[in-house]
């Protein structure tokens, strides 16, 4: 069994107990407005990805004056509501001709024979060289985009240069979108003083709902929107479809399933967590209010041979507990099927980062909830422990609890040094740097994030050369479905800095280090600039992008390319370490810090 059919399985069950046991009615708290829970039909299922795939080219390649100025959440909403119902494929070709008319004018969907372009596709008469509009995406600006990412209509004189792929506007990509429908889209229009050809004042669809009706995840079309976006946002747009071995049409039916029949708005977060976990993207994120991950059990734990091990344990919140202690079950569930159920739904593209997701995942929820522990400790046979969620993740991602380690700048051994890149800031490297120059070994552990500094400082003092980063590659797009794509590279080059440090250097790694914290291990990696100790790191780099979905759900996923300094993949391998270290139980239960141990040997030789 594949690891996505596990998800699916997962789920199905969840959803038959639901309907057996009568959850799939109105949820508490839908609002007047709100529809219920039902299953799809065969039929709808294949009218709502028709729907979809449609909606995902009009909204991000028609570069109509419609298109652009148009509420998409409410166009998705509408769509779910009207387009589902559709009975055979000519009803099915009908629906969506009418309903993206007032976006895309010219569109032609249709289910028999082709019919011809429409006229305001021709030339304008008696214009040389007329004017032509067309779409750039630089990855892809959504409303929430927040940097990096750019999205713009723009405009050529008789054609888009050849480069885009593009073509004069009376030649339209033609798309089959299911049930033997297909249509005909201009990816590119002419325009006038007024704007797009054709104009048109007639109104863009909108929900059928009361007034004053806010979109909720207690609405199915709600739901069924929210997956209709996000999903077109990935077709067209994420970069690693190439590497990651996702159905994502199957996704996408999956994803309709789900949301169909989720009781509620809570129940909806589980499949789009579910959706994103295919994409296999350690920076993948779903956030929404229902689901509270505010606080963290005050302990650390890791899965090691096929236990769930506690590393360590804060004495004053969660006495009784202590390094070395395996963990039988969570609220009467036994390890084993909690760690699964959050290994299934946890993304990554890495092993090892899917095991550290999975880990923090079974440590955090809401305030002060209780979690009732079976453990069996080294000495004392099996004990129930109750401890509470009672450590606040403050910092910017979530500042997750470590076992205890030095201070963040400490002289460990006569003349070797240990730096905490996780804790330490830039001013606090320099303060110690004069103690760098004449040390004998120097340890950087970046096992987790390096929140606080804003640049690769420590790297520049032990380059001997300017440096460059990895390969960071935004997407520059011009055609549905990833096809066609060239790329913008996003660059510096910086140092050397003095004063150099000459010490025998290490860096301490694991799956927990990500995005910015590969970034450093790659120029570490890329140039040959210390040992590498301890395990890959997670296998995911570059910019995030975000997705606000209607009822307050936030999505996250990587928007760039990264490779490594020799062009070689990144994704899904990460950082390499050059010196492997792998836990034991005997060194957790001794309260040992054996990746430390093996880099203090390396340094010391």
């Amino acid at each position: 069994m594949t690891l996505h059919s596990c998800k699916r399985w997962i789920v199905s069950c969840w959803v038959v107990l639901a309907l057996f046991s009568g959850a799939l009615v109105a949820p508490v708290g839908a609002a007047v407005g709100d529809e219920p829970a039902r299953r799809l039909s065969p039929e709808g299922t294949e009218n709502l990805k028709a729907f979809s795939h449609l909606l995902g080219y009009i909204r991000f390649f028609h570069p109509s004056d419609q298109a652009a100025a148009a509420n998409w959440d409410q166009v998705a909403i509408a769509g779910a509501q009207q387009i589902e119902s559709a009975a055979s494929p000519a009803d099915l070709a009908r629906a969506l001709q009418d309903f993206f008319a007032p976006l895309a004018p010219t569109l032609r969907v249709y289910s028999e024979s082709r019919p011809p372009v429409a006229a305001e596709l021709l030339p304008p008469a008696g214009v040389a060289n007329p004017e032509v509009l067309y779409w750039r995406h630089d990855g892809v600006k959504l409303p929430s985009t927040t940097f990096t990412y750019s999205s713009k209509r723009l405009i050529a004189a008789g054609a888009p240069p050849a480069s885009t792929g593009l073509s004069v506007p009376a030649n339209p990509i033609e798309v089959s979108l299911g049930r033997g429908v297909r249509a005909l889209l201009p990816l590119t229009l002419y325009k006038d003083a007024q704007g797009s050809i054709p104009h048109t004042s007639a109104a863009a669809p909108a929900p059928d709902k009361p007034a004053g009706w806010t979109p909720s995840g207690n609405d199915r079309a709600t739901r069924l929107a929210g997956v209709t976006l996000a999903w077109t946002v990935f077709q067209n747009f994420y970069p690693y479809f190439d590497v990651v071995q996702a159905n994502w049409p199957a996704e996408l039916e999956e994803g309709l399933r789900g949301a169909a029949e989720d009781p509620d708005e809570r129940a909806f977060v589980e499949t789009l967590r579910r959706l994103m976990a295919a994409i296999d993207d350690g920076h993948a994120r779903v956030t929404h209010a229902s689901w509270s991950l505010s606080h963290q059990l005050p302990l650390v734990w890791i899965w090691l041979d096929n236990q769930l091990v506690i590393t360590w344990a804060d004495p004053a919140a969660a006495p009784g507990l202590a390094p070395g202690d395996i963990v039988l079950s969570l609220n009467g569930r036994t390890a084993q099927q909690v760690y699964r159920q959050e290994l299934e739904l946890a993304p990554g593209a890495t092993p090892q980062h899917l095991r550290s997701r999975a880990l923090q995942s079974m440590l955090l929820g809401p305030e002060n909830e209780e979690v009732r522990l079976r453990v069996l400790k080294q000495h004392a046979g099996v004990q129930e422990v109750t401890v509470r969620r009672t450590y606040f993740l403050g910092g910017p991602g979530g500042d997750f609890l470590a076992e205890p380690r030095p201070q963040q700048i400490a002289e460990i051994r006569p003349g070797i040094f240990y730096i905490d890149l996780n804790r330490i800031s830039e001013d606090d490297f320099y303060n110690a740097i004069d103690q760098l120059v004449g040390a004998h070994g120097i340890i950087f552990d970046l096992r987790g994030y390096p929140w606080n500094m804003e640049w690769y400082t420590p790297l520049m003092h032990l380059a001997t050369s300017e440096v460059r980063p990895a390969q960071f590659d935004i997407p520059i797009v011009h055609r549905p479905d990833r096809q066609g794509w060239s790329y913008r590279r996003s660059t510096f080059i910086d140092g050397p800095y003095e004063p150099h440090l000459t010490a025998r250097t290490a860096f301490i790694t694991d799956g927990r280090a990500v995005s910015y914290a590969e970034s450093y291990m790659g120029i570490v990696e890329g140039y040959g600039l210390a040992e590498i100790v301890g395990e890959a790191t997670a296998g995911t780099n570059g910019t995030i992008n975000f997705i606000a979905l209607p009822g307050g759900y936030t999505l996250r996923f990587t928007g760039m390319r990264v490779q490594k300094h020799d062009g070689s993949q990144h994704h899904g391998v990460g950082i390499q370490p050059t010196v492997p270290v792998t836990r034991t139980y005997a060194g957790v239960a001794a309260g040992r810090d054996e990746f430390l141990e093996k880099a203090i040997e390396v340094v010391s030789q």
